[in-house]
């Protein structure tokens, strides 16, 4: 059970906070990789309470590098053989000196056949380096739900060197969908729902990917998408992204609980019916 906790949650959730019985690994995010090796560390980032308070707990603690909107540096590093023999050294030792378990790869997204064979080469390079500086050290990465971009990742290639891959199982629907949806669903039906949903994901990755069961990790999101629409599958003009705890007063404000039998996963519906929000998997 991975914990994903980003660096900017410090303030309202310190790592006091932290259920660590819940959990096998804490993931922090995130560092910025450069495209000429380098480590970007983002003022304040360090928290070395939230590792020690992991360690005590017998928690491991990961670090996590890319990320939405951070992984330009990815790719030219990746592509340089000089650059990337850096990158390892650089998060081997940072992993080292900072007293971390391993590093998840978050990099969104290669985009080319040649990102495809240098990701592959980066990952088995941090293998190798890992093995020989601490050979308990983890890697994992995050990956597309499906092939839409998964098929510029060679996870054949990669998967004796991942201790898992975590497959983005959320984000089916969203403010780029033209119709509501829902976030996570656990099943689903293409006539009804085209987007995807968890059990599609895992199949593909273990089925049509080959990648064992035991190395698959399913995400699960802690917010919900609130759609401009007046039912679940309907038209949407728009969404926005709503933390959890901000929609469940709704249920006390006038807003209807149902069901999705296909998900099956639950949605409310204003009273206006003007709105949809899809909150749970």
């Amino acid at each position: 059970v991975v914990g994903y906790y980003p660096s900017w949650n410090k303030s309202t959730l310190p790592h006091t906070a932290v259920l660590y019985q819940n959990l096998t690994h804490i993931v922090y995010a995130f560092l910025i990789p450069a495209a000429d090796g380098s480590i970007s560390v983002p003022a304040g980032f360090l928290y070395p309470e939230l590792n020690m308070a992991a360690h005590q707990k017998g928690v491991k603690a990961v670090i996590s590098l890319g990320g939405w909107g951070q992984s330009d540096g990815f790719s030219p590093m990746a592509a340089d053989t000089g650059a990337r023999h850096k990158f390892v050294e650089n998060i081997t030792t940072f992993c080292t000196t900072n007293n971390y378990d391993g590093v998840d790869i978050d990099w969104e997204y290669p985009k080319t056949a040649a990102d495809k064979a240098n990701l592959a080469a980066l990952i088995h390079e941090l293998r190798l380096a890992f093995s020989n500086a601490n050979p308990a050290f983890s890697i994992s990465m995050a990956v597309p739900s499906t092939n839409w971009s998964g098929q510029w990742f060679d996870v054949a290639a990669m998967k004796n060197d991942f201790d898992w891959m975590g497959i983005m199982t959320y984000d089916f629907y969203g403010s780029w969908t033209t119709k509501s949806g829902p976030n996570s669903a656990l099943y689903g039906n293409f006539s009804i729902n085209p987007e995807g949903w968890i059990d599609y994901s895992v199949a593909y990755y273990s089925g049509t990917r080959g990648i064992p069961m035991s190395k698959l990790l399913i995400g699960t999101p802690f917010y919900g998408w609130m759609f401009t629409a007046s039912s679940m599958y309907g038209a949407s003009t728009g969404a926005s992204q709503l933390t959890y705890s901000s929609i469940a007063p709704k249920l006390q404000q006038g807003w209807v609980r149902s069901w999705d039998a296909e998900g099956p996963v639950p949605y409310i519906i204003n009273a206006a019916k003007t709105q949809v929000i899809s909150y749970d998997y």
